[in-house]
């Protein structure tokens, strides 16, 4: 399935490496402004790999992240007054193993994430992949490792990632 084809990238900062999973449907744009808020109510240094699919359309993102007061410091990079710093990927599984922590308002993405050994802090979204019920299935399969919050409010999300982060790390990918 090449989950484990690529290495890890490389960490950025020394800080906090998250793995931004906004989905890969219409509503990924409104799901993106959702995590973004939740990291300006988090500690820093934070650096951010937003997940995207090659074929992703990453305009409305970019739009998202210049209303947020980010600014491109160089090709693929952008950075916001608070220091925090964000790269777009394609190589989803090398963001998620190379992150402490993924925040994911997806499907399947979610899923894989915890099968490469990762917490995904979930919670209510836009779009159906991202709803209450769908986010309720995923523990049922994922158990603990799927750690939910049933408000979108960006501190108590951003606690809850914070909490994450105090968490012994999760198996070692499954072979």
């Amino acid at each position: 399935d090449g989950l484990l084809d690529l290495p890890p990238l490389r960490r950025e900062i020394n800080g906090i490496h998250l793995a931004l999973l906004p989905g890969s449907r219409s509503e990924s744009s409104q799901n993106l402004e959702l995590e973004l808020r939740v990291l300006d109510h988090m500690s820093q240094p934070i650096f951010a790999w937003i997940c995207t699919s090659k074929s992703m359309d990453t305009h409305p993102h970019k739009s998202i992240l210049i209303a947020h007061n980010y600014t491109e410091i160089h090709s693929n990079r952008w950075v916001n007054p608070s220091g925090i710093t964000i790269s777009f990927t394609h190589t989803f599984s090398s963001a998620v193993r190379a992150a402490d922590v993924v925040i994911g308002l997806a499907g399947t993405a979610n899923e894989q994430a915890v099968w490469l050994g990762k917490r995904v802090v979930a919670f209510p979204g836009s779009g159906p992949q991202s709803l209450p019920i769908r986010f309720n299935e995923q523990k049922k399969l994922l158990g603990n490792n799927l750690i939910y919050v049933d408000t979108n409010h960006p501190s108590t999300v951003a606690l809850k990632v914070m909490e994450t982060l105090k968490l012994p790390p999760l198996r070692e990918p499954l072979p």
